[in-house]
C-alpha cells in the first residue's frame, strides 16, 4: 500500500494513495511520518520500499511472485 505524506498545519499525516484514506495519527516531522510508513509496509511484507519526494512506494511480495511465474 503506497503512502503519501501530507502537511496539516505544522504536523504531518499519512494518506493511502490507493483509496485516499488518511491514517489517524499525526507526526511532528516528515521524517517520522516516512519512517512509520516504511514500518507499515514492512509489516505487510512489501519489498523494494523507496521514497520518491513525498511518496513512499513499495512492491507487494505477491506481485513479485506473479511476475516470476509469468516469466516462466
Amino acid at each position: 500500500m503506497p503512502f503519501q505524506v501530507i502537511k496539516d498545519g505544522d504536523k504531518f499525516k499519512l494518506k493511502k494513495i490507493d483509496d485516499g484514506k488518511i491514517i489517524n495519527k499525526t507526526f511532528n516531522s516528515k521524517e517520522s511520518a516516512i519512517n512509520m510508513a516504511k514500518r507499515y509496509m514492512e509489516y505487510r511484507k512489501e519489498q523494494n520500499i523507496r521514497v520518491i519526494g513525498n511518496k513512499i512506494l513499495g512492491t507487494k511480495l505477491s506481485d513479485i511472485r506473479k511476475k516470476k511465474d509469468k516469466n516462466k
